[in-house]
């Protein structure tokens, strides 16, 4: 049996590496094509005029900013903060890691379709987007892949160093994102089920402290930046999407399904139940907290809220069809096929529809500026941060009063039409006339003089 079993192994992680290498070739066009998105840039600006006060100062502010993806980041931020591929290096590197560490815990679950499981995780539209982004997301969810795999070996042969291991996972998805923390409550919570067995009480008693010392290693930080929090924050205004409604229905649908695998099967290893009991544990938990704090602030669901519950939903899933068809691989490659067939959409919007190559918009105002002119942004506070990453010398030029004969006023692509029309009903109520008006990625450059030219202007223009 050994003999056979190794040449398939071989050609296992021979197809994972190509697979491996193609999703990394896939990840890095999107970087170097994607423009930075707006999440990105005020990401990066924490970089700006570095110093570690102002650092630390920018990430409190940020409303879901933790300094684990900022300090990853900032190497390369510094080296070259305008470059797409560096800025979001980090997340590439943590979308490859993550799913080299998904297959190898689906082994040592174990799973009988490591690889298809790899492969669907590798897909998911979500996924893809952020690894291909530099935001915190990514990084978190490897975190939190790792520490799954950990609460599993704690689980199978408890030790001082793998709690302890596990314990440093838990910080790091606190400090990176915390909602990449909650499958770790979730399982732990479950476990519970399983504590009238020796085996299991001797697991609880290392992985309860494993989890609650990360909660209290990260409360002195969460007290100190909480209130710092920005009420005056850039955001996208995100679009209505009915993708995501049933992109949703499935994940529940292969939720349900997975649950079979938390049932008693004769046939399976002792800790493999186990293990996806504390899974879905992870998903309910991760899920359930996210959908109450979004219905308490009224905020729109965004996928990447739930990120860290999807490698549990899909090891939980193939688990599922493991239990209802124990002899046929040909049900995990059904539920392959579906699940790549769901997602292609959303991949294909994603990648062909990149949204608006802000640095235009920057580059465009210096040559709609004169001597005797000032420039005006209408948005929130941190706008004046994202002109000055492109355009660092229009910070002189910002308006201190109303007294230049020019006024230059920008509005950035997420600016709603009640903000504009407000901003140029005060100038028009000062005296100001519409020069010019163009439309730059998304966004809008009003070009204001004290006395009306002979011809009013108004076009759009690529910016150049």
């Amino acid at each position: 049996m050994k003999r056979k079993q190794q040449p398939a192994a071989g050609y296992t992680l021979i197809f994972l590496l190509v697979l491996l290498a193609a999703y990394l070739a896939v990840l890095l066009s999107l970087a170097v094509v994607l423009p930075l998105r707006l999440g990105e840039l005020l990401q990066a600006f924490a970089s700006m005029q570095f110093s570690w006060h102002n650092f630390f100062a920018w990430i409190a502010r940020t409303p879901d900013g933790f300094p684990g993806a900022f300090l990853a980041q900032l190497p390369f931020a510094l080296t070259a903060p305008h470059d797409r591929v560096l800025l979001r290096f980090v997340s590439v590197f943590s979308g490859i890691a993550s799913c080299c560490a998904l297959f190898r815990f689906a082994k040592r679950i174990p799973m009988r379709a490591p690889l298809m499981v790899t492969i669907a995780f590798a897909l998911l539209p979500a996924q893809i987007e952020m690894a291909s982004q530099g935001r915190p997301a990514e990084l978190s969810l490897l975190f939190s892949v790792l520490s799954a795999a950990q609460f599993a070996r704690v689980l199978m042969k408890p030790t001082i160093a793998k709690a302890l291991l596990y314990a440093l996972l838990l910080t790091c998805c606190l400090y990176t994102e915390p909602v990449s923390f909650l499958p770790a409550v979730g399982s732990v919570l479950f476990l519970v089920r399983f504590a009238g067995s020796k085996m299991h009480q001797a697991a609880l008693a290392y992985l309860v402290p494993a989890t609650v010392l990360p909660a209290l290693l990260f409360l002195p930080y969460y007290s100190w930046a909480s209130p710092q929090r920005s009420v005056d924050w850039l955001n996208e205004i995100p679009a209505a999407d009915t993708f995501w409604i049933w992109m949703g229905l499935l994940l529940c649908a292969l939720f349900l399904c997975g649950l079979a695998a938390t049932m008693p099967r004769s046939d399976w290893p002792s800790n493999k139940r186990t293990i996806l009991f504390c899974l879905a544990g992870g998903s309910i938990v991760t899920i359930t907290v996210c959908w109450l704090l979004d219905a308490n602030t009224k905020a729109a669901f965004n996928p990447t809220q739930v990120l860290a519950a999807l490698p549990g939903l899909l090891l939980l899933s193939f688990a599922g069809l493991e239990w209802l068809f124990p002899n046929r691989r040909l049900a995990a490659a059904v539920l392959l096929a579906i699940m790549v067939g769901s997602s292609l959409p959303a991949i294909i919007e994603y990648t062909t529809s990149p949204g608006p190559e802000l640095s235009q918009l920057a580059y465009a105002i210096p040559r709609r500026m004169t001597k005797d002119s000032c420039l005006a942004l209408v948005s929130m506070h941190e706008a004046r941060s994202f002109f000055l990453f492109y355009e660092p010398q229009l910070e002189p030029k910002l308006c201190k009063d109303f007294f230049s004969k020019r006024v230059v006023l920008v509005a950035y692509p997420w600016v709603t039409q009640e903000q504009k029309q407000r901003a140029e009903s005060l100038f028009q109520g000062l005296n100001f006339v519409q020069l010019e008006r163009l439309h730059v990625a998304g966004g809008e450059i009003v070009v204001l003089e004290t006395e009306k030219p002979a011809v009013t202007q108004s076009r759009t223009s690529p910016g150049k």
